[in-house]
């Protein structure tokens, strides 16, 4: 089995990814991202190319990262990758003065989710980008956190969704995920990867 460094503290992305790229023959190794620098960058996948290059510039190692970024097009795309230090600088109140006066129908927005790779036989950076499209309430609703320091949990509404991710039941949870995870990123990456590695 070809082995791959994930360069994360994530551990439970790390077992996710791992169950799925085991299907398609790879195993999957924790490299914690000490001294790793902050991208400053738009986007998830610029984000998320610069810390691969990053990464594997350091072990020469074949590496793959994650990076995830939310934005809000009325607000220029904020918090975009900053979404993290954002929100914990923020708070709810904050976001609440942000998307209080929009009109409704500008109140949109999405989460960007990038994986991307790189090893010796690549000039650049491979990567996969999902989107998630649906809306922001500027009042955060639910209690339900099926990650509990997932701020936009209560704030987020998916599209074909009525509620925020925060107030899905367990079972409307597990549908959620299974209709916009990772994991069908992953399984498309799993399938290049074969497809790469094949003599």
């Amino acid at each position: 089995m070809s082995k791959l460094y994930y360069v994360t503290s994530n551990t439970g992305k790390l077992g996710n990814i791992n169950r799925i790229l085991a299907e398609h023959g790879f195993e999957v190794i924790q490299l914690q991202p000490h001294d790793m620098p902050e991208i400053q960058a738009d986007t998830s996948f610029e984000v998320a190319r610069e810390k691969v290059r990053w990464a594997f510039a350091r072990h020469r190692w074949p590496v793959l990262v994650n990076d995830t970024a939310f934005h809000v097009p009325a607000l220029g795309g904020f918090p975009g990758p900053t979404l993290k230090y954002a929100t914990a600088t923020l708070g709810y109140e904050g976001f609440r003065r942000l998307i209080e006066p929009l009109p409704e129908g500008e109140r949109g927005g999405y989460f960007e989710d990038t994986v991307a790779y790189l090893d010796t036989r690549l000039v650049a950076p491979k990567a996969f980008t999902r989107r998630i499209m649906g809306r922001v309430l500027p009042e955060p609703r639910g209690d339900h956190q099926p990650h509990p320091s997932f701020f936009m949990s209560r704030l987020f509404v998916p599209d074909g969704w009525d509620k925020t991710v925060a107030e899905m039941t367990a079972e409307e949870f597990a549908l959620y995920r299974h209709s916009t995870s990772l994991a069908s990123t992953y399984h498309e990456f799993g399938t290049w990867l074969e497809g790469h590695f094949r003599p």
